[in-house]
């Protein structure tokens, strides 16, 4: 009788047991499928903003004007790819004699494909707009560029399903921004300079703690 005693503590535990072992399982797996579904769908997007800045000085020295024209495109964001529809752009004109235009309609983003787009601003009063923007000496302007279509509708920078594959394959991602600015000195249009700068922004498959950061 003892040893059937003993026998069914045996069974009775190792059900318990199986029965936590499969709850934890449960849970586990539960809570990769919800930080799968956080990062789904997202990527981090980065702006190689050294180099635009390399060229920019190196176009600006002979101007002597070196460091007088910033051109800031923040930081790295995770983001979701069919909502990267937009990018934002601070340029700063520390001169005192020159107005600073950027010249959309000759700007691009060239895509994954190697397909250059033009590009236009997105401003809350003039909404989409491929006029050129202009910063006043010691002035700064702030927008966001977008792609430039001729419907109403603003296009994602990339579409989702070529970006994902290129990133599983661990191939390199990027889009290549062309900037055209124009500096034209005030009181005296005949002096009237092109800078054309270019920066890349590269792709990463997102994290959780990409995810996490943002929130």
């Amino acid at each position: 009788m003892a040893a059937f005693s003993v026998l069914v503590l045996i069974v009775y535990l190792t059900i318990a047991f199986y029965v936590v072992y499969r709850a934890r399982e449960s849970l586990i797996d539960q809570k990769l499928q919800q930080q799968e579904a956080m990062v789904s769908g997202k990527v981090v997007i980065k702006p190689l903003i050294s180099d635009l800045e390399k060229i920019l000085n190196a176009q600006l020295e002979p101007l002597g004007l070196k460091g007088a024209i910033v051109v800031y495109l923040g930081k790295e964001r995770c983001v979701e790819v069919d909502k990267l529809k937009q990018w934002p752009i601070v340029v700063e004109n520390k001169t005192t004699t020159y107005a600073l235009f950027v010249d959309w309609k000759s700007s691009s983003l060239t895509n994954l494909a190697g397909q250059a787009r033009e590009l236009a601003c997105l401003t809350p009063n003039r909404g989409v707009s491929q006029s050129s923007s202009l910063t006043p000496p010691l002035d700064k302007l702030q927008e966001s560029f977008v792609i430039f279509t001729n419907t109403d509708q603003v296009p994602p920078f990339v579409e989702g399903a070529p970006l994902f594959k290129l990133l599983k394959d661990q191939k390199p991602c990027q889009l290549s921004l062309r900037l055209v600015l124009r500096l034209q000195e005030v009181g005296r249009f005949t002096n009237t300079y092109t800078l054309v700068l270019s920066c890349i922004f590269q792709f990463r498959s997102a994290t959780l703690e990409d995810v996490v950061a943002t929130r």
